[in-house]
């Protein structure tokens, strides 16, 4: 069985008996961040997922590893293979519960090229690597390795290290063991840690605004989208949108922002429609004030709304990009 960071995130806080409102109060981010993380809409960059194994007190590396106990004997077939998915990546345990000096196995497969990590790690112990099958580099230090099908690279893993994809359409697998010296979870956390696997997905956050530059305190009067492009963690790019308003679109504020009791049905709701339509292709949309019916209308829509106390647009969206903005659902009206 395969099982997403999402999935192993929704266990752990399960086991633990905490609510998602419960895990954001203890982690400080935010409730849909958590629910988009627990849904597999969004990837978690690396400070995301430390806050949430302080939070649930456990080690990041148990967001990727199956829980069981030391085993003295492991069979592990190929078709029940734990398994979890980072991206695209495929991280499967080959050892299971055996831990015996520091040694683990695993079946790696990375689709493409796009998914390479230009962060080296260096750990103790040594490093086995097996080419499965496609064409596999390895960079140990200053040297670069080509392997393909039945190649094998072995070395200390105290020197700096990491590995790609050179095909842009053709995945490569291979067989990685890992033995530490010192027989600890720092090893493959350390590899997890790297950016081997992770990536934050590609997403565009909009801002209402007046002035181009900071948060608008209300949804339905703004003129403006400020539209983020954020990419790996990182904004790339923002453009202005222009956004019909309560002027436009005719009726008093009150109506406009709360036409039908959650924006569910009715004109209220057609209207919250078109003023969404040109930030269709966002997932998020952050506010410094709005209607429930606004609220409502935008979540029915698939684009996750905000409520922000933050006033400069471009840091709101950091923080939302970080995890740490708060959505205050108190300031709605």
């Amino acid at each position: 069985m395969e099982l997403g960071i999402g999935d192993r995130l929704k266990q752990a806080r399960i086991q633990k008996g905490y609510s998602l409102r419960w895990l954001a109060e203890l982690s400080g981010l935010n409730i849909n961040t958590l629910s988009m993380i627990e849904n597999d809409k969004t990837s978690p960059s690396v400070a995301t997922l430390q806050k949430l194994a302080n939070a649930l007190e456990i080690q990041v590396v148990d967001f990727f590893m199956p829980n069981n106990e030391k085993d003295q004997v492991v069979l592990t077939r190929a078709e029940g293979r734990n398994s979890s998915l980072l991206g695209q990546t495929r991280m499967q345990s080959l050892t299971g519960g055996f831990v015996k000096d520091g040694v683990r196995a695993f079946v790696i497969t990375i689709p493409n090229k796009e998914e390479a990590s230009p962060h080296a790690v260096d750990h103790s112990g040594f490093e086995f690597i097996y080419c499965l099958s496609g064409k596999l580099i390895y960079h140990v230090q200053d040297e670069t390795y080509q392997l393909e099908a039945g190649d094998s690279l072995i070395f200390d893993s105290s020197v700096d290290h990491c590995w790609e994809n050179s095909q842009e359409d053709t995945p490569a697998q291979f067989l990685l063991v890992l033995a530490d010296e010192v027989p600890n979870q720092e090893t493959i956390q350390k590899h997890i840690l790297s950016g081997c696997y992770l990536k934050e997905k590609s997403m565009k956050i909009a801002v209402i605004t007046e002035d181009q530059k900071t948060v608008c305190q209300h949804f339905g009067r703004a003129p403006y989208y400020l539209v983020f492009s954020v990419d790996n963690g990182k904004i790339i790019g923002k453009e202005v949108r222009e956004k019909l308003g309560h002027a436009q679109l005719g009726g008093g504020h009150e109506h406009g922002e709360h036409g039908g009791e959650h924006g569910s049905s009715g004109e209220g709701h057609a209207k919250h429609v078109m003023m969404a339509e040109t930030i269709s292709d966002c997932e998020v949309l952050l506010c410094g004030g709005m209607g429930r019916g606004a609220y409502e209308s935008m979540r029915m829509l698939g684009i996750t709304p905000v409520v922000t106390t933050v006033a400069d647009a471009e840091e709101a969206v950091n923080q939302y990009v970080a995890g740490t903005l708060q959505d205050h659902t108190e300031k709605l009206h």
